[in-house]
């Protein structure tokens, strides 16, 4: 069996667009399949995020699609897929929390992968989310606390 693996990403609120983006730019080289999923019920977070997409690399943009982007119809071929709800029209198998709320649904138990990346700022919400993470049970869990530093990143077992 394949086990699953839970990554935290704790980064300024200043830090999240750009971050998120590159997290996506390696996920789409390393052929992923992405749902990078936004808490924001008016999908403002999705319009910013599809909006860097275009314009993060000077020499090229990281392909993508959303439902602003794309008919639904082409979704499957979109290796990263923004969405504001959990959708499998593209197949992911990772799903990218954009700065989450304090649960998710039962249905995430599907990814092999989960990326919370978060407001530094709300480590309550994202220890939360390591609760839920844990309740659903995940085989072979492991759990990584990425910290962004002046220095880089540095990495913990645990939230703190």
């Amino acid at each position: 069996m394949i086990s699953k693996q839970v990554l935290f990403y704790s980064v300024t609120y200043d830090d999240l667009v750009q971050i998120t983006v590159k997290l996506c730019e390696k996920l789409y080289e390393s052929m992923e399949r992405v749902l990078l999923l936004c808490e924001d019920p008016d999908e403002q977070q999705i319009k910013v995020l599809n909006s860097k997409m275009w314009t993060f690399s000077k020499l090229s943009y990281i392909p993508h699609g959303s439902r602003f982007s794309m008919p639904i119809t082409d979704a499957m071929y979109a290796r990263i897929w923004i969405s504001a709800e959990i959708e499998f029209i593209n197949k992911p198998t990772c799903l990218l929390v954009y700065n989450g709320k304090a649960s998710l649904p039962n249905s995430i138990q599907s990814f092999d992968k989960i990326i919370d990346i978060f407001d530094k700022n709300q480590i309550g919400l994202a220890r939360n989310r390591a609760i839920c993470y844990k309740t659903l049970e995940f085989d072979n869990q492991v759990v990584w606390f990425h910290n962004k530093t002046n220095n880089g990143w540095s990495k913990e077992n645990e939230l703190m």
